[in-house]
C-alpha cells in the first residue's frame, strides 16, 4: 500500500504519527506470532524432508545389494584368448576356458569399382536379408553411390552402409551391424542382397556376399558352447567373458572372493543406515535450550520410525540349515548411538562358513532389502505414508497462516485508518478552538484596560 503523507500535530503539538504507528505495531504482534510459527513449520517440512531422502538412499542401498548380491568377486587369468570381469554376486569358482572360433559379422560388396562415391547407379531396388527380415531399398535411376549408401542406412535394415576406396576405384560395402548368425541355421541366412535393374543409367551395383558371417565357438570345462557374439555373459554367473582369439589350449579362469570389495558393498548400507540413524537422533536430542517448535522431537512419527530402524538389527531369515540369519550374523552390529559397525573378523568368519547365508541376509525373503522397502513405502508412500502425511498437513497450515496474515494486514490497515481519522477530526477541533481563544483574546470592552486591576 502507498505511503500517505501526514503533518500531525499542527494544532495539538502531539506527534500523532508517532502515537498511530506504535498502536498499529502493537497490533502486528500477533502476525509477528504466526511468522514464527510459520518459521517453526518451514523448519520442520525441511527436517521431513531430510528424513525421506535419508530413507530413499538406504531402500537404494539395501536394493543394490538384493539385486547385485552382497559377495564381491575378482578376476584372476592372464588368458591372452579371453578377458572376464564379475558382477556383483559372482560365484567363486575355477574355469577351463578355450577359444576354438571368434565371431564374425557378414558383409557383401560391390564386384566391380566405381570411379567415384558419385558415380551413378542403375536404378532398381535392393532387398536386404538380415536373419529373415527382408528391407526393400529403391534406387533411382542415377542415383550417385553415396547416394545409395545412405539410403541403405536410412531404410532400417540392421546393416551399415559405407564407400570403400582401393585408391583407384570406389565400393559400396554393407556389414550386418550383428555378428554371427542364429544359432541352428547357415551362416548364409545372417545376409543375403537381390538387386532388381530397372533404369538405363550408370552400372549395377553387382552386390554379393565377401565375408560369411560366423559364430563364437569356446569350451568351458570342455563344454562346448556356441554363441553369436564375442561378448558372454550368459555362460558363467555374474560375470562377462569377452573373447579375444583363437587358442591352441584351456585358460584358466580364476574367480576368487573379494573380501574388500565385500567389505565396500556393505559400508554403502552401513553408510545409509547411519545417515538415517544420525539424523533421527539429531532431532531427538533436545535440551531446556532447544526451540522444540523448530524440531520434531515432540512428533510421535519420529519416534516410531526410531523403533522401526532398531528392529531391522533382529530381523532373522528364513533360511533352513543355517545359523546366519541375522545382520550381526554377519558382523554388522549396533553401537551405543544406535549406529552400525562391521566386524571383519566376524564377516570372515561367516563368508568361510556359508556364503550363500550371507547373501541371503540381504536377498532372501523377508530380508533386510525387504524389510527396508517395507519401512520406505510406509513413510514415503505419496498417498498413505507418514512422513508424506505429515508433509501435507504442515503445507495445509502454512497455507492457512498466509490467509490469516493477510487478514490481519488488512485489520491493521482498517485500525490505522480509523486512527488517522480520528486523529484528523481531534486537530480541526483544536484548530478551531485555537483560532476562537485568539479571537477572544484580540476583543477590547468598553471602560476596561490591561491596566484596571
Amino acid at each position: 500500500m502507498e505511503a500517505t503523507f501526514r503533518a500531525g500535530g499542527l494544532a495539538s503539538g502531539l506527534d500523532s504519527n508517532s502515537i498511530i504507528d506504535s498502536l498499529a505495531d502493537i497490533q502486528r504482534n500477533t502476525i509477528r506470532q504466526m511468522e514464527k510459527r510459520q518459521e517453526a513449520f518451514k523448519i520442520q517440512l525441511s527436517g521431513i524432508g531430510n528424513l525421506k531422502n535419508k530413507i530413499e538412499a538406504l531402500h537404494t542401498a539395501t536394493s543394490k545389494l538384493s539385486e547385485n548380491g552382497v559377495l564381491a568377486s575378482s578376476i584372476t587369468s592372464g588368458a591372452a584368448g579371453f578377458t572376464a570381469v564379475a558382477e556383483d554376486g559372482a560365484v567363486a569358482g575355477t574355469y577351463d576356458v578355450m577359444v576354438t572360433n571368434l565371431a564374425r559379422a557378414a558383409k557383401a560388396r560391390t564386384a566391380v569399382g566405381f570411379t567415384d562415391s558419385g558415380a551413378p547407379v542403375t536404378g532398381g531396388n535392393l532387398s536386404i536379408n538380415v536373419g529373415g527380415t527382408i528391407t526393400d531399398v529403391p534406387i533411382a535411376d542415377g542415383d550417385a553411390l553415396s547416394d545409395v549408401a545412405f539410403k541403405i542406412n536410412q531404410s532400417g535394415a540392421n546393416v551399415t552402409a559405407s564407400i570403400v576406396s582401393d585408391g583407384v576405384n570406389s565400393y559400396l560395402s554393407v556389414t550386418t551391424n550383428e555378428t554371427g548368425h542364429e544359432i541352428g541355421q547357415p551362416p548364409g541366412s545372417a545376409l543375403s542382397i537381390t538387386e532388381t535393374s530397372t533404369g538405363s543409367l550408370g552400372q549395377p551395383l553387382g552386390l554379393s556376399v565377401i565375408q560369411q558371417a560366423e559364430n563364437a565357438t569356446f569350451e568351458v570345462d570342455g563344454l562346448a558352447i556356441e554363441r553369436r557374439s564375442n561378448t558372454v555373459t550368459d555362460v558363467v554367473p555374474k560375470t562377462t567373458l569377452t573373447l579375444n582369439q583363437v587358442t591352441a589350449a584351456p585358460e584358466e579362469l580364476k574367480i576368487q572372493r573379494d573380501l574388500e570389495g565385500t567389505k565396500e558393498a556393505l559400508q554403502t548400507f552401513l553408510d545409509a543406515y547411519n545417515a538415517l540413524n544420525e539424523l533421527i537422533q539429531g532431532d531427538l536430542d533436545v535440551d531446556e535450550n532447544t526451540d522444540r517448535q523448530k524440531t520434531l522431537a515432540g512428533d510421535p512419527s519420529l519416534r516410531s520410525l526410531q523403533t522401526r530402524l532398531k528392529q531391522i538389527m533382529t530381523v532373522e531369515v528364513a533360511a533352513a540349515g543355517t545359523d546366519i540369519r541375522t545382520l550381526v550374523d554377519i558382523g554388522i552390529k549396533s553401537e551405543k548411538d544406535g549406529s552400525l559397525t562391521l566386524d571383519e573378523g566376524t564377516l570372515k568368519e561367516a563368508l568361510a562358513r556359508d556364503e550363500s547365508a550371507v547373501r541371503a541376509v540381504f536377498a532372501a525373503t523377508g530380508g533386510i532389502a525387504e524389510q527396508v522397502e517395507n519401512l520406505r513405502d510406509v513413510q514415503n508412500d505419496a498417498d498413505d505414508g507418514v512422513l508424506s502425511a505429515r508433509q501435507e498437513g504442515l503445507n495445509a497450515r502454512l497455507e492457512q497462516l498466509d490467509l490469516d496474515i493477510a487478514n490481519q494486514e488488512l485489520r491493521i490497515e482498517k485500525f490505522r485508518e480509523t486512527l488517522i481519522a480520528k486523529f484528523t477530526a481531534m486537530e480541526e477541533i483544536v484548530s478551531r478552538m485555537n483560532s476562537m481563544s485568539d479571537f477572544i483574546s484580540q476583543l477590547k470592552f468598553p471602560g476596561f484596560s490591561s491596566g484596571d486591576k
